[in-house]
């Protein structure tokens, strides 16, 4: 995987002080900054009509941090903590799983109901783990449907959460303390596909 999207996105924010330019967070960069290694698996078995299916992938970057600063979002410019002074760049993974059935009458189409388990690491498989990240985990419910016609595939999925959960990251450990985290409580994924 490349670095393709930018990870030092700025915007103008109001500050008691005036407009200021900063970074965005974190979790809004529309990268990370590193190269990236995928590791995945998928599997499937029919049982009559229903389809069992599953899959897991697990995303490797060497790499520690970027050069995108820790900057807070207020426009005040603390002294930086050393440990995370700049953007982590972590290990990622996604595993889901679940019965696919046809819809009667509807050729092509089928539901889907599984489960989605997605995170952040707190410690990358290799490389350093330093730098500001926001490790942890969602479990979601994922209902679905996905329909087939010809060479082209359409899905649409909606991973509802059931389970979020901040886990401390090497600096929280070394400092004793805990960090900030957000969740979504549902995705909206819409997918495409078509064989050639």
């Amino acid at each position: 995987m490349f670095p393709t999207g930018s990870y030092d996105v700025r915007d103008t924010v109001q500050t008691v002080n005036g407009p200021q330019r900063v970074f965005v967070d974190q979790s809004i960069q529309l990268g990370a900054g590193g190269y990236g290694i995928t590791l995945g698996t998928e599997a499937y078995q029919r049982i009559n009509r229903f389809v069992l299916y599953g899959s897991g992938t697990y995303l490797l970057t060497p790499q520690e941090q970027n050069s995108t600063p820790n900057a807070s979002l207020a426009g005040v410019n603390f002294p930086p903590n050393p440990l995370t002074a700049h953007m982590s760049i972590p290990d990622q993974y996604l595993a889901d799983g679940g019965v696919s059935y046809p819809v009667p009458k509807i050729r092509g189409l089928a539901a889907k109901f599984g489960m989605r388990y997605e995170g952040v690491k707190v410690r990358d498989f290799i490389g350093g783990s330093l730098g500001f990240r926001r490790p942890g985990y969602a479990l979601s419910v994922e209902p679905g449907a996905q329909y087939e016609r010809g060479r082209t595939t359409w899905s649409v999925n909606i991973p509802v959460a059931v389970q979020r959960n901040r886990k401390r990251s090497v600096p929280d450990l070394i400092q004793g303390r805990a960090g900030d985290a957000a969740f979504a409580d549902y995705l909206i994924l819409v997918g495409y596909s078509r064989s050639f």
